[in-house]
Parts: C-alpha cells; structure tokens; sequence
C-alpha cells in the first residue's frame, strides 16, 4: 500500500475559548497517536517567535483547518482579518478543508464560514449539550471519517502518478529502443533529423552533437558517392557516427 502524508490541522479559536481547544486536543489525541494527524493551534508557538509568520506559515500548510465559533471568536479582528481569510482562500483553490466547530451559542449565520458544514450534529453549540464529552466525541469522529476520506483520496492520487510515471518509463524505453533499431538498420540521416526536432531548443548540447553529426554522415555519404574515400572507410566513418548517435540516444533518454 501507499504510504501516504499525516493530515496537518489548523485549530483556530479566540484566547477566550483556550479551554475548549485544549479539551479538543485531548480528544484527537487518539487520531494523533494512531498517525492520521498532526494538530497545531497557537499554544505551540514558541517564546521569542515572530506569532503572525508562525500562525499564516501553519495555516498555508494545513488539510485541515478548524474553527472554534463563538461571539469572542466573531469579535477579533485578527481571526476574521488574517485567520478565516487566507483558510477561505485556500478553500477556494482547493488546498485545503474548513470545519466551522461551534462551541459557544452566536449568530453563525452572518459569518463568511457560516456556507460550509459545521460541528457537532446539527451545528448544535459545545456548551449547550449535557455532556460536553459526547459533543467532542461527534466532532471527532467526523474529522476521523474526513481524514480517512482524504487519505483514502489521496492514496489514490499517488498510485494513479506512480501508474502514470511507470507507464511514462515504459514508452520512453520502447522509444529508446526504436531509435537503436532504426539506427542499426541504416536509418542513420532520418532518426538524427528526428531527433534534431525533438531536441531544438530544449537540449542545446545533444542538439550540437547531432549538428555535427549530421555533418559527418553527409560528407561521408558524399565522398563515399563521389568515390573519393574507399567502401571500406565509409562503412568505418558509417559505424563510427552510429556509435556516437547511440550514445546521443543514450543521453537523451536517460537524463
């Protein structure tokens, strides 16, 4: 099986809120044991560190990002200026996933985050349910559900790139091995003008050599048709520039 990435997730809240993100914490601890996530909330900054490259670094880099709604988290300027900006605007390119958690009784709705799918069941509030402990328990069990969807997605990608690479490899081989036979069989003119047009302007110096070489087969082909050199040295000067094209061959589908 693919290996693939831990899920990295962005927990956004008010420092009112610390409370709730650490009770949050504990609950993904068990998604953070088993290696399917790596949570990061501002707690984690460290003394002497620049706080707002840390928290707009995290956020760039996160699957997953959670909000932790309530009125002090609708009142900082800070989250709504910085935090739930660039989180949207990753969302929109498709980088990333928003999860608006609400944990404290607020109008939801005038939020910019408020389109997307909040937490626990039926966006009813943390603080509101009997058991704080079963309200934490639904919100992790859906980001457990959407880490294994994502991961499962992205397994997928990775086998369909390594599928395409292999498949990649395999044609460049076949074509790679072509060239050689046409080579060998005298097409020695007609694969260097292929090669010099597959080549032009990308790589200068395998397209000088087949320049040269060119040259070399023309003039030998010439001075073999004039009857200036015997049969016997064109066939040499024909199976040296053949040599030298193959090793061309061998640079350009190698590199």
């Amino acid at each position: 099986m693919t290996a693939t990435k831990t899920l990295k997730i962005f927990i956004s809240y008010a420092h009112e809120d610390e409370d709730y993100s650490r009770e949050l914490q504990k609950h993904l601890s068990q998604l953070r044991r088993e290696g399917i996530i790596e949570d990061w909330s501002d707690s984690a900054i460290m003394a002497g560190a620049d706080w707002d490259d840390t928290i707009k670094s995290n956020i760039q880099k996160s699957d997953i990002i959670l909000f932790l709604v309530s009125s002090d988290f609708m009142a900082s300027t800070y989250i709504n200026d910085v935090e739930m900006k660039r989180a949207i605007e990753r969302n929109e390119k498709g980088d990333c996933i928003l999860l608006p958690v609400i944990i404290r009784t607020c109008d939801f709705s005038s939020l910019p985050i408020s389109q997307y799918q909040a937490l626990p069941k039926s966006a009813k509030p943390v603080s509101t349910w009997e058991d704080r402990d079963a309200a934490w328990l639904d919100v992790v069990r859906q980001i457990r559900r959407l880490a294994e969807s994502l991961k499962l997605k992205q397994a997928k990608e990775e086998n369909k790139n390594q599928s395409t690479h292999t498949n990649r490899n395999e044609s460049t081989t076949e074509e790679k091995k072509s060239y050689k036979e046409r080579v060998a069989e005298g097409q020695i003119k007609q694969v260097i003008k292929e090669l010099m047009k597959e080549n032009e302007g990308s790589k200068q110096e395998a397209y000088n050599t087949l320049v040269l070489l060119l040259s070399r087969h023309n003039k030998n082909e010439g001075d073999s048709n004039k009857g200036l050199i015997t049969n016997e040295a064109a066939i040499m000067n024909r199976n040296k520039i053949s040599h030298a094209l193959i090793a061309v061959i061998d640079e350009l589908f190698n590199s």
